[in-house]
């Protein structure tokens, strides 16, 4: 079957149509219920400014609510032969209504049926990463109410620094967490805007009723000029990945946390057997795979992030096919998002203290500064405090952590975590 834009008798060189199209076919079988609701508020907005009759836009909704329960059940696919999505909804409609099925297409391009599909999809996935942020930002929470004042050593350049606790330690990742849904939230923001209408990028010469299809597909606001909806499609797929790789950052965070403090040189924290895989090799080997690959999967979202900023400086302003790449790298960092929340939800459910062996880590060492500190508030100046300890750093004791603990009262440190500033931001 020919392309939308072939003419008919003609052949298209095998080798092209593979190296154009790639795999972009599969990865647009997931915008299609996008691309159908697009279609019918398309289809609505035809008829409500006469440029299809009521009949017409009947059977064209009916069949494109059609295309949507085949897709649901996996029936309908996307050939290669097809290039996108777009295509062959159309072909759907004009083998199945004739000429009826011809008229869809009238004042819209593939350009503008991708960027708005594209960005229908994003909010759907932005909305689905927003719920699974909240749920594990509960759960990293509740790790924290459990393990509030349990002791730890903060490090600071991979060494013992200060006394620290669980608590404040987890505590980094609660609010580093909803830091990251701000983001989110900004994305989903700059994402609801409708580029429909604008055509290949110039607007149609017929006039169409773009604040219609804003309104029906949910947006609060069109994208106004025609030429940047084009243009705004790589800037909003920065955007979507650019806080997709906030969130990635801070579990990438976490997982390398885990993976040393799960190691044997440390053993703070510990997975059961059902959380870690093991060796063809080495009998004794438990592996902590599951965080390795939370902090592999940072790094390729940062790649794509990278490849979108570097992918979108380099075209005339206007549709370029080059846009057609960043659909897979926008597609693929969703997947590993929700993937990365879903599996470390499920490592701070799992987690187990080790409260002895974090004790035992606490040596004197990090307790210099409290020494330091014992001396400041007998009256001496700081930095000869700090000369008078440094000088006798054999002497420094290790103390009684309770009451170290409870000598930090400072906001934000650990005998203060100040968890009521989180509270209601948690539960929302």
């Amino acid at each position: 079957m020919n392309t939308l834009w072939q003419e008919e008798g003609k052949k298209f060189n095998p080798l092209v149509e593979r190296f154009t199209v790639g795999d972009d076919y599969l990865w647009d079988t997931d915008l299609v219920p996008f691309d159908v609701d697009a279609s019918i508020a398309h289809a609505q907005m035809l008829k409500s400014v006469g440029l299809l009759n009521a009949e017409e836009n009947t059977s064209l909704v009916a069949a494109l609510e059609e295309i949507k329960v085949l897709h649901s059940q996996g029936n309908f696919k996307v050939r290669q032969s097809q290039e996108d999505c777009h295509t062959a909804i159309e072909q759907y409609l004009t083998e199945k209504l004739g000429e009826t099925g011809k008229k869809i297409h009238t004042g819209r391009s593939r350009n503008d049926q991708v960027a708005v599909a594209m960005r229908l999809y994003s909010k759907h996935r932005l909305q689905i990463i927003l719920n699974e942020l909240s749920k594990l930002t509960r759960e990293v929470f509740s790790f924290v109410k459990q393990h509030e004042r349990v002791p730890m050593p903060g490090m600071t350049h991979t060494q013992p620094a200060m006394l620290s606790t669980v608590g404040l330690w987890a505590g980094s990742f609660v609010e580093s967490l909803l830091d990251d849904a701000k983001l989110a939230q900004e994305a989903l923001g700059h994402t609801n805007a409708n580029p429909l209408g604008s055509a290949a990028g110039f607007g149609p010469p017929v006039f169409i009723d773009r604040l219609h299809t804003t309104a029906a597909l949910g947006f609060e606001r069109p994208v106004v000029n025609a030429i940047y909806c084009q243009v705004s499609r790589c800037k909003n797929s920065e955007i979507v990945v650019g806080a997709l790789a906030h969130i990635m950052s801070t579990l990438a965070r976490m997982a390398n946390d885990m993976v040393w403090y799960t190691s044997a040189w440390f053993k703070f924290f510990e997975l059961g057997d059902d959380m870690v895989t093991g060796s063809s090799i080495m009998p004794q080997k438990k592996n902590y795979d599951v965080l390795e690959l939370v902090r592999a999967r940072a790094s390729m979202v940062y790649a794509s992030l990278y490849a979108l900023q570097s992918l979108g400086q380099k075209m005339m302003s206007g549709y370029n096919r080059d846009t057609q790449l960043t659909k897979v790298e926008v597609m693929k960092c969703f997947a590993a998002v929700e993937s990365s929340m879903e599996i470390m939800k499920l490592v701070w459910e799992k987690l187990s203290v080790n409260h002895k062996q974090l004790t035992s880590a606490c040596g004197p060492e990090i307790f210099a500064t409290d020494r330091v500190y014992e001396l400041v508030k007998k009256g001496m100046a700081f930095r000869d405090a700090y000369q008078e300890v440094k000088r006798h750093l054999n002497e420094v004791s290790k103390e009684d952590m309770e009451q170290a603990l409870a000598a930090r009262t400072t906001l934000g440190s650990p005998g203060n975590l100040g968890l009521e500033y989180y509270e209601i931001l948690v539960d929302i």
